[in-house]
């Protein structure tokens, strides 16, 4: 809408994560997080798999019963797709607003430098 609309949208707020998923980004990431693909990760097939989900995309989360991850792997994961473009299709939009970029330090999935990068673009 930003994009679109820019007298429309005063400022923006983006949070903890990139603007989008390059390949270079993707597969660095999937790598430290032990995972051959963002489908194996954000599509899991098993309760232990929506587990590992739930505590890498937390910084801390509490230990829950089975089959409350059951019940998440059953009613939400099923239906989740990764969108990952190539280095080549990927531009950095050019926004004219303000942009305030929140990231935790904690992150697990994307580091600092990613939003350092994207900010001084």
């Amino acid at each position: 809408m930003a994009e679109i609309y820019p007298e429309l949208v005063h400022s923006l707020v983006v949070t903890c994560f990139p603007m989008a998923l390059t390949d270079s980004i993707s597969n660095a990431r999937l790598h430290r997080l032990g995972f051959n693909s963002w489908q194996d990760y954000l599509l899991p097939d098993s309760v232990k798999g929506v587990e590992t989900l739930v505590q890498l995309a937390s910084h801390s989360f509490p230990k829950l019963p089975n089959f409350i991850y059951k019940e998440i792997l059953e009613g939400i994961c099923k239906y989740r797709k990764a969108l990952v473009i190539s280095d080549e299709e990927f531009t950095v939009p050019s926004y004219h607003q303000r942009i305030h970029v929140l990231w935790g330090k904690n992150d697990k999935i994307f580091e600092v430098k990613n939003a350092r990068y994207l900010q001084s673009k």
